[in-house]
């Protein structure tokens, strides 16, 4: 009997250590095919912004040219125009807010999967991969969280400069006129300013994608 249980027992332990790398290896797979997701989704944020960008660097010289022709009618339609680009704006920030709470969610999930496979893994070098991965997907989660913060922020930028603009919309006297200008060029700038963060967030997402592809290597072994 103790014969008996003493072949079993490794056979049961090898058969455990396979199906455990197998739930590894999917979820490298899962993890791999949500990073090329947000690659697309970076992709598609960038197209969005550098079209805003250039529809906030035209609206701006359009009010340019109709305050030097001093063109009253112009400039209350340019009013209407730029109350629906930032609305528009306020919309696309509310949707990349809710994919970036999904992000740090799936961001939380890969920290607790790496620190229980830290906890439960044996041997050195396998435990020195697994304290690797861990850090990586604390590190990566502050990045999400980082960049979810920034966009509430932009957000609540992009809402001001819309109330003081809504605030001003259809007076044409002098002051209200140069106001309404300075608060286009700030809508301008802050569409830059998108634009660079979008290039941060790419290289963060093809970092997390090597990484990812390293794990899975890691639990082939």
């Amino acid at each position: 009997m103790n014969r008996f249980l003493s072949g079993v027992v490794p056979v049961l332990l090898l058969s455990t250590s396979a199906c455990a790398q197998t739930r590894e290896v999917r979820q490298d797979r899962r993890d791999l095919a949500q990073d090329h997701r947000e690659l697309r989704q970076d992709r598609g944020e960038t197209r969005d912004d550098r079209r805003d960008r250039a529809e906030a660097a035209t609206l701006l010289r359009r009010y340019d040219a109709a305050m030097a022709r001093r063109d009253v009618g112009a400039l209350a339609a340019l009013d209407a125009e730029a109350l629906r680009e930032m609305d528009a704006e306020l919309a696309e920030s509310h949707r990349e807010s809710a994919r970036d709470a999904a992000e740090t969610a799936r961001a939380s999930g890969e920290v607790a999967r790496s620190g229980h496979e830290r906890n439960t893994t044996a041997g050195p070098l396998a435990r020195a991969d697994d304290r690797r991965d861990l850090r990586d997907d604390r590190r990566d989660r502050r990045d999400d969280v980082r960049d979810a913060r920034a966009e509430r922020g932009d957000r609540a930028h992009v809402r001001a400069i819309r109330a003081d603009f809504a605030a001003l919309s259809g007076q044409m006297n002098p002051g209200s006129v140069h106001r309404k200008r300075t608060l286009l060029a700030d809508f301008l700038a802050r569409a830059g300013n998108e634009l660079a963060t979008d290039g941060a967030e790419r290289r963060e997402d093809h970092r997390e994608v090597r990484e990812d592809r390293r794990e899975k290597r890691e639990d082939l072994r």
